[in-house]
């Protein structure tokens, strides 16, 4: 997380990345636990 907020600094793609890559975690997040859930 702290190496996302280091490049923000220098340039907005990486902004825009560590934006995208943490959407993709709580997607993946979500996704587990609505198998848990289901299987459940």
């Amino acid at each position: 997380m702290h190496y996302g907020t280091l490049a923000t600094n220098h340039n907005p793609t990486g902004k825009f990345l560590s934006i995208h890559y943490s959407f993709q975690k709580i997607i993946k997040l979500f996704i587990i636990l609505f198998l848990n859930i289901k299987i459940l």
